[in-house]
């Protein structure tokens, strides 16, 4: 089994990393030929742009609110100049990195960024300033110095101001805006704006961003900040009709993204992805209810200024804002063809790595009749039917684009999930094949063969079938050796297979169990459900084998599993500190540790003075929890939580390994009381919750072991006493699918109650939910690291409490591997379920959460088997006296086998 722990590791590490191939490769190509719009009797040239961009400002603010905007408002009444107003619809993520990215570059969120934390783009991309002879470009540094790269260095001037000042606790942040304003006057004023055609000045006004994201935007600020946009718009058309006098510059008024009602972005709400657009100038059609992409934009700027299109741009030309519709269609065209350019560029690049032609996309070819039909068209004179044609055209030829961009994906996933379905299959055999004693061991020159050929022939079929490049051979190579692995596995194998088919049952409910703990990633409450689910699979299976029980213990168990069952039904823990909680959760637990020190007084289980003492001064630190937790500040309060957190892996090493429920008890104390001094609500009393059902579970699965005993025992003596492994040859099949429907359930519960501790409380994958003024008790000052320590500790104390109920659960060395042999064979089958949600699109929480999900469970085993480990020391292990495993009690296989 071990073997295959290594193997597993390795594969879900190039699983791991296919992920990123598979799902942020970046879009980005060199594409060799770029197009530009040629005509042979143009109108009155466009020298110039100006772009404004309102960073956050909401589509319904600048809309529903008039008056905020009185210079803007004039423009789009203007008889004697067109204007186009309307909306520009963002996509998620709207964020400003993306967003600007779009209206310049004219292509959408790049995946490849996640590898930069979404501030840079990884791969260098090409943008109107490239294309332009000369820019300017004023505002964020966040921004400005994104497109400042490259070969557009060498084209733009660029100033920002220091980092710093962006600060979203400002409330008022115009002095942003104003700053950029007062550069630009600085510029005219020393006669440093270019007098040459094709230019760019991009001002980046970031102050309505800050101020919302501070005060929210409905609040005075946030409007007065489009004011003063207002005002530098008004300035700066006013400086450029001074400084250049020719009326041939095109104004442009925009934003990144909008804003939520509470001060947020990145989503797909339509307040954050409804912009405003107004473009105003020579040329300019009066247009009204505007409706365009975002990276419409990047083409709109190119095709006026007579600029090439950006290489990589997806945005389409709009054709309805202008007066001469040849100058439109001229534009279109050349947009067109500039895609048609980019789909070439990725369909040469596929067909390169190719031995075999590639299978073309269904309309491609009707494209270039499209082309020739519409050129016909205008030849004619019917340039409304030729634009209109040209249109649809242009989305077929997106689609056209995204298809030989994904051309690879596709492979690439059928080979990740087939090695996904072999690993789970081998993973199976192993499972299975614990208790076969005649099975036998490979050696290691068998499986250096079997690497050897399944390199041999995945090299073959990636580079000589398919023509992949060499450093994708893993794709093919890896299911290839675990084909041949599994084959060998099973030829070896002697089982009854008429026999496994029986254990069906118990695989089908893990995996029911699996499908229903998946949701709980997003609806925390679904645990509460599987809990009481569990709870009637583990009774049932309880008295099948003994008989029915008792009223009183069944009242008891479904009492605790109801009250375990309240906390992932409830909110999440907030911020709000509860003294009501604070104090009652220690007190529950010393509460329920006395009562279980009663139990092991009257079975004569607490006769050693040193476990006394060992117990007592934990009962003290727990006590003391529930008084000192509200007086944060006093010095003795952090005497004694640091002095809890110390004592927490020793204390229970100094008790006797001989009686297990005396270490359990001594181990949910050590845990429980730093949990407590961290407790702001009520977790404080989820940690008593969970200790009194894994106890209560651990009793049935111990009595399950010694069969009508169970009976007649009182249920602390089970805890005095623990198992021995009954030799490989005493089985027979029956004994075999007993303890194989017995591993699947434990197995089951223990992946069950380790994701109860992560989303008992709260969402592991949400840092709100553990706020970190819960480590007032430990430090009075802000210390980043301590902190992150402490709530390290919170957060997996439940983790190695579970843990611990499952090493004393587990006594040989063979139950351990087949119950993580199982563990690793659930995870799979939700990592496999996960690879299909990772999604490369959408907000920057949506993707990071499905990348973070995937993580978190293709991570499970190794974490849990790291844990079993620590666990293993803290039920087993006495400082003072020498190393013991857990003692055993010889079971009667005789006896057993003729009961079955």
């Amino acid at each position: 089994m071990r073997g295959v722990w290594v193997i597993a590791f390795l594969v879900n590490l190039f699983l791991l990393g296919s992920v990123f191939d598979i799902y942020f490769k970046s879009p980005i190509v060199h594409v060799p030929n770029s197009h530009r719009a040629i005509l042979d009797n143009p109108p009155s040239s466009l020298k110039r742009l100006v772009f404004f961009v309102a960073d956050g400002l909401r589509g319904d603010t600048f809309f529903n609110n008039p008056h905020l905007r009185p210079y803007l408002s004039s423009v789009m009444s203007r008889k004697n100049v067109g204007v186009a107003v309307g909306i520009s619809d963002t996509r998620v993520p709207t964020e400003s990195r993306p967003g600007h990215i779009a209206m310049l570059a004219g292509f959408y969120e790049d995946p490849s960024a996640v590898f930069t934390g979404w501030k840079n783009n990884l791969v260098e991309f090409d943008s109107v300033f490239n294309q332009s002879k000369g820019s300017i470009a004023l505002g964020s540094p966040d921004v400005v110095n994104m497109f400042a790269q490259g070969e557009a260095k060498s084209k733009i001037y660029s100033e920002t101001y220091p980092s710093d000042w962006q600060d979203f606790l400002e409330g008022n942040s115009s002095v942003l805006d104003t700053w950029v304003f007062d550069r630009f006057k600085i510029l005219t004023e020393q006669q440093r704006l270019p007098r040459h055609g094709n230019l760019i000045i991009f001002l980046h006004l970031l102050g309505i961003d800050n101020t919302g994201h501070a005060t929210k935007p409905h609040s005075r600020e946030y409007e007065s900040g489009l004011t003063v946009v207002d005002d530098i718009v008004a300035k700066v058309e006013n400086l450029m009709e001074n400084y250049y006098g020719d009326k041939e510059t095109l104004f442009l008024f925009t934003s990144d993204h909008g804003m939520t009602d509470w001060g947020s972005h990145g989503s797909g709400s339509v307040e954050e992805t409804e912009t405003p657009i107004v473009v105003w100038g020579p040329g300019i059609k009066n247009t009204e209810n505007l409706r365009i992409n975002q990276a419409d934009i990047a083409a709109l700027v190119a095709g006026s200024l007579g600029s090439a299109f950006p290489s990589n741009s997806v945005g389409k030309f709009p054709t309805q804002i202008w007066n001469d519709q040849s100058f439109a269609y001229a534009n279109l065209r050349s947009n067109f063809l500039q895609v048609m350019e980019l789909t070439k560029t990725k369909k040469d690049k596929i067909s390169s790595e190719r031995n075999f032609p590639l299978v073309a996309f269904p309309d491609e070819e009707m494209l270039i009749q499209v082309l020739q039909n519409t050129d016909r068209l205008m030849k004619d004179g019917n340039i409304a039917d030729a634009i209109l044609r040209l249109d649809s055209a242009f989305e077929e030829a997106l689609q056209t684009n995204v298809y030989y961009e994904r051309y690879n994906q596709t492979l690439m996933i059928c080979f990740s999930f087939g090695t996904f379905l072999l690993l789970m299959i081998l993973v199976a055999s192993s499972v299975l094949s614990l208790d076969d004693h005649d099975r036998h061991r490979s050696s290691f020159s068998l499986h250096l063969k079997l690497l050897l050929w399944g390199f041999g022939i995945g090299t073959l079929i990636t580079k000589g079938i398919i023509g992949w490049s060499l450093w994708k051979v893993g794709y093919c190579f890896i299911p290839t050796y675990l084909c041949f692995l599994l084959n060998y596995k099973l030829r070896q194998q002697k089982i009854a297979l008429r026999q496994k088919a029986k254990l069906a049952w118990s695989l089908g409910l893990s995996i029911l169990g699996v499908l229903l703990l998946l949701l709980s990633f997003w609806e925390r409450s679904v645990l509460s459900g599987i809990l009481l689910l569990n709870l009637v699979w583990v009774l049932k299976s309880h008295t099948k084998k003994n008989g029915r029980m008792k009223r009183r213990d069944f009242i008891l168990h479904l009492v605790a599993v109801v009250i375990l069952a309240l906390f992932p039904a409830v909110p999440i823990i907030g911020r709000a500190r509860s003294p009501f909680f604070t104090t009652l959760g220690p007190l529950v637990s010393c509460g329920m540790a006395v009562v279980g020190l009663v139990f092991l007084g009257g079975s004569g289980g607490l006769q050693s003075a040193e476990d006394q003492l060992v117990l007592a001064t934990q009962l003290f630190l727990q006590m003391s929890a529930a008084l000192l937790s509200h007086f944060p500040s006093f010095m003795g309060t952090r005497l004694l939580a640091w002095t809890s957190l110390l004592l927490s892996l020793i204390c229970p090493m100094l008790t006797s390994s001989t009686m297990v429920v005396l270490r359990l008890l001594s181990i949910f104390l050590a845990l429980g009381t730093p949990f407590s001094f961290l407790g702001i609500s009520y977790e404080t009393l989820f940690f008593p919750a969970l200790f009194l059902v894994l106890m209560l579970f651990l009793k049935l699965e111990i009595g399950e072991e010694f069969g009508e005993e169970s009976g007649r025992r009182k249920w602390p003596e089970f805890f005095t006493l623990s198992r021995q492994e009954e030799p490989l040859t005493r089985r027979n099949n029956k004994q075999e699918i007993v303890n194989i429907h017995r591993a699947f359930r434990r197995a089951w519960l223990h992946l069950f109650f380790v994701f109860l501790s992560f989303f008992g409380t709260g969402n592991i994958g949400s840092v709100s939910s553990f706020d970190p003024s819960s480590t007032r008790c430990f430090v009075s000052v802000f210390s980043p690291w301590v902190m992150m320590l402490l709530m390290l500790v919170k957060i997996l104390a439940p983790f190695l409490l579970v843990s611990s109920f499952w090493r004393a659960l587990l006594p040989s060395s063979r139950d351990v591997e087949r119950n993580f042999g199982i563990l690793l064979l659930l995870c799979q089958a939700m990592s496999l379920v996960m690879f299909f949600k990772v999604r490369n699109t959408g907000s920057w929480l949506d993707i990071g959460m499905s990348i973070s999900h995937f993580v978190i469970v293709q991570a499970t085993t190794l974490f849990l088997l790291l844990f079993h480990f620590i666990a293993h020391y803290l039920v087993t292990r006495e400082l003072l006296g020498p190393p013991a495993d857990l003692p055993t009690t010889k079971i009667d296989v005789t006896s057993s086998q003729k009961r079955l």
